[in-house]
C-alpha cells in the first residue's frame, strides 16, 4: 500500500497477515481541519463505501447514530419497568441495567460535568489522562467506555461516529499566554486554530494546555455561536457573540438551516 490510500476490508486482511506491528492511519480524532473533518480523516461515506464528498454531514450522522439508540433505550426502560410492575419479564434484559447505562452515557458525553456543576471524578480522570498520557490515551478510554455501554444493550455503532464526537471533546486548548497571536488569555480554541495562529506568527507565540469539554460546553463556548444558541444557551449566546463582534460562516448544515440557506450537503454518487 502507498501513503494516502484507503484501507478497506481486503487491505485490513493483508496488513494482519504481514509482519507490520503498527500502521499509522488518519482518524477524526487527529484531524487538523478547522471547522470540520477532512474526507481523508473521516474515510468513506458509510452508505456508498466511497470517499466522503465535501459537505458530507459527518457530525449530524454521528449524533444521530448515537442519539437514536439512546432514545430507544429510554423507551425500553419504561416498557420493561411496566412489565416488571405487572409481574411479567423479558428474558435477558433488566430495567436496572438500562437505567444505569443511560446516566453513564450522559456522564461520558458531558465529560463528567455540565456548566455550573463542580468538577466530578470522571472529569478529573479524563483531564489527568489527557495531560499525562496524551490525547490518544484519553480518547481510547472514552471510546471504550462509550462503546461498552451501547454494546451492553446489544447496540453496535461504528467507532468512527464516536471518534467524531470525542475529537471535539478533546481537541481544544485553553490559552495561557496570548503572545502576539491575537488570541485571548483564558480563551478556549480548537487545536487546529491554536496551531494555525502560532504558525502564521513571526513574533511571540501563544501558549496553552489541553482541556476537556462536554458536549454542552462545546456548544456554549465554541466559535459557532449560532449552534450554541440553537442547542443550549439561546439569546445569551447571541448576546455574547455580539459583544465580542464574532462572525460565523454559513457553511454547515445546522447554520444554513437556521437562516434558511441551501445546505451544503452533496451526493457522493
Amino acid at each position: 500500500m502507498k501513503q494516502g490510500e484507503l484501507i478497506g476490508a481486503r487491505e485490513v486482511e493483508e496488513i494482519g497477515a504481514s509482519d507490520l506491528e503498527t500502521v499509522a492511519v488518519r482518524s477524526p480524532l487527529t484531524c487538523k481541519t478547522e471547522g470540520g473533518i477532512c474526507a481523508r480523516c473521516y474515510g468513506t461515506d458509510p452508505s456508498r463505501e466511497r470517499l466522503s464528498a465535501p459537505g458530507f454531514p459527518a457530525g449530524i450522522i454521528a449524533a444521530q447514530s448515537m442519539g437514536e439508540p439512546m432514545t430507544q433505550l429510554t423507551f425500553r426502560t419504561f416498557y420493561l419497568g411496566a412489565l416488571a410492575r405487572k409481574g411479567y419479564g423479558e428474558k435477558g434484559k433488566k430495567p436496572s441495567t438500562i437505567i444505569k447505562g443511560l446516566p453513564r452515557l450522559d456522564d461520558l458525553f458531558e465529560a463528567g460535568q455540565c456548566p455550573g456543576q463542580e468538577t466530578s471524578e470522571e472529569r478529573t480522570r479524563v483531564e489527568e489522562m489527557l495531560k499525562g498520557k496524551g490525547m490518544l490515551a484519553a480518547a481510547d478510554y472514552l471510546l471504550a467506555e462509550m462503546v461498552g455501554v451501547y454494546r451492553l444493550q446489544g447496540v453496535l455503532i461504528d467507532d468512527r461516529h464516536f471518534e467524531v464526537i470525542i475529537g471535539q471533546m478533546l481537541g481544544k486548548v485553553r490559552i495561557a499566554e496570548a503572545g502576539d497571536s491575537g488570541l485571548e488569555v483564558g480563551e478556549i480554541v480548537s487545536t487546529a486554530r491554536f496551531e494555525a495562529a502560532n504558525g502564521a506568527l513571526k513574533g511571540k507565540p501563544a501558549t496553552g494546555g489541553p482541556v476537556v469539554l462536554g458536549m454542552t460546553e462545546i456548544a456554549s463556548l465554541g466559535q459557532d455561536f449560532v449552534g450554541a444558541a440553537i442547542a443550549y444557551d439561546g439569546v445569551p449566546a447571541l448576546a455574547r457573540a455580539a459583544a465580542r463582534k464574532q462572525q460565523v460562516e454559513l457553511n454547515g448544515v445546522r447554520n444554513c438551516t437556521a437562516f434558511g440557506k441551501v445546505i451544503p450537503a452533496r451526493s457522493s454518487g
